[in-house]
């Protein structure tokens, strides 16, 4: 088995604009059980924001907030040991995206079920994350990885 018939990479936004903030692809978590979303950003981000992660009944639906533990790298991409990861935060709804870490070359993960989709008693199928406006210049890239999938195929079916 190959590893693209067992998990989908999904690319959600390249060079996000972290000054103007930005709505990443929404993604269809229906045919999935688990989801990791990750994100790295530029030297150039300079201020701290936010970001929530959607859950939503439709694509691009910004319905109610996914509440999910996250950690960041121990040390910047590029560095030894910049596969070893931090401790697991506690779960929150509204990240928060330090400049310090994102400019430095630290990665970001989020992780949730997709049973953490049903949100004060309505089970959402689609995911979509929002960085909002931060003032500050610098861009971002995120992806999700799917794993767990409900079905194995050959050729798995898009999930944007």
């Amino acid at each position: 088995m190959n590893i693209t018939q067992s998990i989908a990479i999904v690319s959600l936004v390249r060079d996000g604009d972290y000054n103007a903030g930005f709505t990443a692809d929404s993604f269809d978590m229906s045919q999935w059980n688990h989801c990791a979303i990750l994100m790295a950003g530029d030297s150039s981000v300079a201020t701290d924001s936010t970001m929530i992660v959607y859950g939503g009944a439709t694509a691009a639906a910004v319905t109610a907030a996914i509440t999910a533990p996250f950690r960041w790298t121990a040390v910047a991409t590029g560095t030894t040991a910049s596969d070893v990861w931090g401790a697991w935060q506690t779960a929150v709804a509204s990240f928060t995206l330090t400049a310090a870490s994102l400019a430095s070359g630290y990665s970001l993960i989020i992780e949730f079920d997709a049973s953490d989709l049903n949100i004060s008693g309505t089970q959402y199928r689609y995911v979509t994350p929002v960085i909002p406006a931060s003032g500050s210049a610098g861009t971002v890239n995120m992806w999700a990885i799917l794993t767990e999938p409900r079905v194995q195929k050959d050729i798995l079916a898009t999930t944007v």
